[in-house]
């Protein structure tokens, strides 16, 4: 029978049915149950009619000695506080909880109040709990970082993974008793305490640790707010970029050395972005092609600037270069000026890769058009000079031979006449023939291989020029050096051709017994005089003996800036006059030496021999 108190809707009545906790009142007599409220039947899985006037042993709640246990416990003491406890519910599950008992007497009769506590989803809380702290060592242990708890008041460090000792040489103890600004350069410490304290994630670049040993490290940090037990904690991963920071101060320097070179260089160095697409052109891009320098979208906007012609062969070549393994591409075609003009370019690159995989393309274009432009006059002049080797050939020798060929045979018919001392003079004049026809062609020879500079001042290389002539003609040569000035390579080279042609001359037109060659000059002027006695010829020009070269000698002392005269009278001799100031010189040293398109008209190899097996 349910107490008076429980029936009447008092309210302990209320309180008693709408308490969360499970709650059983049995009466002390017969241990008899005569009231349960709702969170009594969730828990064992029981109605209430089915528990009121049950006994909890006859339900099987509890086994026979934790009945007994309790029971003599609440006797003795009058009441049983927070017992842990394990129950059967009706399906057989078991159940902690936290089991209280208190005696009470309502209408003369004593009651046992147990108060049930059920602890399985605190239990499954904390198993929960545990497991994700489980699951979070793992995780933090396994971060291949330094990763640094540490507390967001005071900076103290709190907990470390493994990564951080093994990589700060420190014992995980002797971390937890460090601030983390103790990981810092002493010097950076006062800039980073702010930092360290902001929330949210936290960049700090460019800073540096010192690790156990001494050595300094350059890091990079990402700090992350958290809460840990209630007070704010900051998370943060510490990145050694060390090695990074030192490729990037030497790409840097690199991109700086690249730069420098880009502004003195006259050439076109350009640099090729295959993620962005783009070609970056030094200032040679203007000065050469007269288009602006700068970023440019390619391969569009250049391969538009390649000739029709050559696009196709470009783009071939391009092709078979870039994927292979050294990356190296050069190709010589036509490239289209900002005045539509086209000139001709040699341009190179190489691929630059990281793991295989392109990540820079960085070349450079030379404008070549100049040395194509020699090379086709080079060209022409070579053909013009062997046909006008074979007409002086066909001219001098040939009909040297042939008149010694006619000489030959009337010297032989007198014989044969009996006319012996007409024979004679007819083999005197065939020695005469011999000898003029030897000499023309010694002539011809030495102009197929003609002395060069090779290296020498320009007074060595006359002397011993003049000294070839002597030998091979017979014609009395000197030199005479009033003043021998510094003059730049390629001028000398000049100066040297121009006495070349001039000598040449003499020897084959002038019928001249000696020539004599002059240098002078003094701080303003340099002057070359080459003079024989030789036959002349009118003065104008066009009265001149074909094949004498005036024209060539004319344009080289022109690219010079100099003066060019030609003295000569009909029966008075030649003499070709050269005069440079000093200052046209000077002005155009550095620039690069002219690659003598007229050398074909000597045929000049670069060698010399003094001596023709003739």
């Amino acid at each position: 029978m349910q107490p008076e108190l429980i029936a009447s809707g008092t309210l302990f009545a209320r309180i008693f049915h709408a308490s969360p906790v499970a709650m059983a009142i049995y009466a002390r007599a017969d241990g008899r149950c005569v009231a349960v409220n709702d969170a009594f039947t969730r828990l064992f899985g029981y109605d209430a009619e089915t528990l009121i006037g049950r006994r909890a042993q006859d339900l099987g709640f509890l086994d026979d000695d934790n009945y007994r246990l309790l029971g003599t416990t609440v006797l003795n003491a009058g009441r049983l506080a927070d017992r842990p406890l394990r129950v059967r519910a009706r399906d057989g599950s078991l159940h902690d909880v936290l089991i209280s008992i208190q005696l009470a007497t309502w209408d003369d009769d004593t009651y046992l109040i147990a108060l049930l506590q059920d602890l399985t989803e605190y239990h499954h809380a904390r198993q929960a709990l545990s497991e994700a702290e489980a699951r979070f060592r793992l995780f933090f242990e396994a971060i291949p970082l330094p990763v640094v708890v540490y507390d967001g008041d005071t900076l103290a460090i709190l907990d470390v993974n493994t990564m951080t000792t093994t990589q700060y040489g420190y014992s995980r103890e002797e971390l937890l008793a460090l601030s983390v600004l103790d990981l810092w350069a002493e010097e950076e410490r006062a800039g980073c305490a702010d930092l360290l304290c902001c929330g949210g994630i936290v960049p700090v670049e460019n800073a540096y640790h010192c690790l156990r040993d001494g050595r300094r490290i350059a890091i990079e940090m990402t700090s992350q707010s958290v809460t840990l037990e209630g007070r704010r904690a900051y998370l943060a991963t510490f990145a050694d970029v060390t090695e990074q920071h030192a490729n990037a101060a030497a790409r840097r320097h690199s991109e700086e050395q690249l730069r420098i070179l880009a502004d003195v260089t006259t050439d076109v160095i350009w640099s090729y972005d295959p993620i962005q697409k783009t070609i970056t052109y030094s200032g040679g891009m203007n000065t050469l092609f007269g288009h602006e320098a700068g970023e440019r979208p390619a391969p569009d906007w250049w391969l538009d600037k390649v000739h029709p012609d050559d696009r196709d062969r470009v783009m071939r070549e391009l092709a078979e270069a870039l994927p292979s393994e050294e990356g190296l591409w050069a190709s010589q075609y036509r490239f289209r000026r900002a005045d539509n003009s086209y000139a001709h370019v040699l341009d190179r690159g190489h691929v630059l890769r990281n793991g295989g995989e392109q990540v820079h393309f960085i070349g450079a274009m030379v404008d070549i058009t100049r040395q194509i432009e020699l090379q086709e006059a080079t060209a022409r002049a070579t053909a013009e000079e062997r046909r006008r080797l074979a007409r002086d050939l066909h001219d001098a020798v040939t009909q040297s031979v042939y008149s010694l060929t006619l000489m030959s045979a009337a010297a032989r018919r007198r014989v044969g006449q009996g006319e012996a001392q007409a024979g004679f003079d007819y083999v005197d004049r065939l020695g005469q023939l011999a000898r003029q026809a030897l000499k023309e062609m010694r002539l011809l020879v030495y102009e197929l291989r003609p002395a060069a500079l090779q290296g020498e001042p320009l007074v060595t290389a006359l002397q011993s020029r003049l000294e070839a002539v002597e030998q091979r003609a017979g014609v009395a040569a000197r030199l005479r050096v009033d003043a021998e000035p510094q003059l730049p390579a390629h001028v000398q080279t000049q100066l040297f051709r121009v006495a070349e042609e001039a000598l040449n001359n003499t020897l084959k037109h002038a019928a001249a017994t000696a020539v004599d060659v002059i240098i002078g000059g003094d701080a303003s002027h340099v002057r070359l005089e080459i003079h024989d006695n030789g036959v002349g010829f009118a003065r104008d020009p066009a009265a001149a003996p074909a094949g004498m070269g005036l024209v060539s000698m004319r344009e080289r002392v022109s690219e010079l800036g100099g003066t060019f005269e030609v003295d000569s009278t009909p029966g008075g001799g030649t003499t070709v006059r050269v005069i440079l100031q000093l200052g046209n010189v000077h002005a155009q040293h550095g620039h690069a030496a002219h690659d003598d398109a007229t050398h074909g008209e000597n045929g000049d190899n670069g060698q010399s021999d003094p001596h023709p097996d003739l």
